[in-house]
């Protein structure tokens, strides 16, 4: 497991600088990948722990499986030295709002344990990150999913910045409660649709076209029309309740958590499956909000 160690943080600073020529970073999108890259280093120089307590707002959510805010547990003194773990991650993707203050990230993690004799584990991350007072980014909410074995080649870990918002709406003075409203009655009407006409053409109505969906249990699907072919095949009933939702001060970006509820398609399993969602949504060129990266994560089924 040592190797696996040695050979994870090989590939995280081969893919440090690694950006595609002529895909020149926003500062405050670069600012947040290498704030990224500095929490994943933490991570595994330190633990996990200790990179979550450095790296989380107070106010921070992660999910254990439920949604908690673990900034004030983790900053707790202990005596418990460095885990024989390594949780490692690369981002590969992410976006920030005009006004530079609220973002994400997403890529593969790979998790390893020294002290058994298994293959790592596999899956994405997907960390909303939110500006402070003093202009360090902080973890808002961090949610990621288990997948199959991923190429972690630094081909593979290039960073792609996502297309951004084109909406122009956001030069005028905006109102980031009011957008936090419409985002939210944006996600009742979105669960609405998927419980009326289905899953695969709420997301088609929502959804933009260079969505992303990340399930527990699958590689991130990728495009308006993968994710409709994917819903279609695997997807019977997908519902969902929001808990919380924030919006950018430039009114172009906003993200929601929440439960959820999905019935597998025939033969894909018969009971229903349960869990913890986030979303990332953007305006698109008309102001509409569209949902650019949906997260699906299943809680373990409850004990009988």
């Amino acid at each position: 497991m040592r190797r696996i160690f040695t050979t994870a943080l090989a590939i995280l600073l081969l893919a440090v600088a690694a950006v595609p020529q002529g895909e020149r970073l926003k500062p405050a999108l670069a600012s947040l990948v290498e704030t990224e890259r500095a929490f994943a280093r933490t991570s595994v120089e330190r633990g996990a722990r200790a990179a979550f307590a450095a790296y989380f707002s107070d106010e921070g959510i992660a999910f254990q499986p439920d949604p908690v805010k673990p900034r004030a547990s983790l900053s707790q003194p202990t005596r418990i030295a460095r885990p024989p773990v390594t949780l490692n991650w690369f981002p590969v993707y992410g976006d920030v709002s005009a006004a530079g203050d609220l973002g994400y990230t997403t890529g593969p993690y790979v998790f390893s344990d020294d002290t058994k004799k298994t293959p790592p584990s596999y899956g994405y991350y997907f960390t909303v990150w939110k500006r402070q007072a003093d202009g360090a980014w902080r973890v808002a909410l961090d949610l990621g999913i288990d997948t199959p074995p991923l190429d972690l080649s630094p081909q593979a870990l290039t960073f792609h910045p996502a297309r951004g918002s084109s909406w122009k709406g956001g030069r005028a003075k905006i109102d980031p409660a009011a957008a936090r409203g419409e985002l939210l009655a944006a996600e009742r009407a979105f669960s609405a649709a998927s419980r009326s006409g289905g899953a695969a053409r709420a997301f088609a109505s929502y959804g933009s076209d260079d969505a992303r969906f990340n399930r527990s249990g699958s590689t991130p699907v990728v495009g308006a029309r993968a994710i409709e072919s994917y819903l279609r095949e695997n997807v019977a009933k997908f519902s969902w309740g929001v808990i919380d939702a924030g919006a950018a001060q430039s009114g172009d970006f906003g993200y929601a958590y929440g439960s959820y509820e999905l019935a597998p398609a025939a033969g894909k399993g018969g009971e229903t499956e349960r869990g913890y969602f986030a979303r990332v949504w953007r305006r698109d060129a008309r102001g509409r909000w569209r949902a650019v990266m949906s997260v699906a994560h299943a809680t373990p089924p409850e004990k009988k």
